[in-house]
């Protein structure tokens, strides 16, 4: 797998043979308003040039729209991407505000439910480790899904240090037992509420997670 961040939460990433991209933020640099209520409101979004070629972005095999955040979705993307581009959506509503876009090949990935994910991700884990998925099912001793679009108390939202919470990151970020090792972009202090925070908290527990198996 290799994962190229464009920008924001842009991301494309390539597996299998496959190239998919994430959460198209494709205006022009400058295009929109900052963001009010944030420590960089005055300054226009997207804040860097995007590194490549706009047409370039279109040659991929589907593409993953989280939610429909102006930053994660934009006007751009909306206009610009094939209509024929098969367009992941993480629910029904959002499927439905995509197809009024034009788009004919919207798939929304709720409707799988938690037996879909499950199943996903078995094959996934099969291709990554490359071994048989009859071998990953006998060693698998229970399954555990969260639906975060559903949680009556984060509603989908990104996280945040309260007040007295400026270190509450670290706290989430510590092993159990050295067992069971956590990310997340809650976990990482520095970039906490982005895809760039999620990747580099990653990054850190796979490092723990190999000190722990190779001390």
């Amino acid at each position: 797998m290799q994962i190229t961040q464009i920008r924001n939460a842009t991301l494309l990433v390539d597996y299998a043979g496959k190239t998919l991209l994430v959460d198209p933020l494709l205006a022009e640099r400058g295009a929109y308003p900052g963001f009010a209520g944030t420590a960089n409101s005055h300054l226009a979004n997207p804040l860097v040039d995007l590194p490549m070629p706009l047409a370039a972005l279109f040659d991929v095999d589907a593409v993953l729209v989280t939610h429909l955040h102006l930053d994660h979705w934009d006007e751009t993307a909306r206009r610009t991407l094939p209509r024929a581009l098969p367009v992941f959506a993480q629910n029904e509503a959002d499927a439905q505000s995509i197809r009024a876009d034009g788009f004919t090949d919207v798939r929304p990935l709720a409707a799988h439910g938690d037996t879909g994910m499950i199943d996903r991700a078995l094959d996934s884990m099969a291709r990554v480790f490359g071994t048989r998925r009859a071998q990953l099912e006998r060693m698998l001793v229970g399954t555990w899904t969260h639906d975060w679009q559903r949680d009556p108390f984060s509603r989908g939202a990104y996280s945040y240090a309260g007040v007295g919470g400026v270190d509450a990151h670290k706290e989430l970020a510590k092993p159990l037992q050295s067992t069971l090792f956590f990310a997340g972009e809650a976990t990482n202090g520095e970039q906490t509420g982005t895809v760039a925070g999620a990747i580099v908290s990653g990054r850190r527990a796979a490092a723990e997670v190999r000190r722990r198996i190779k001390p």
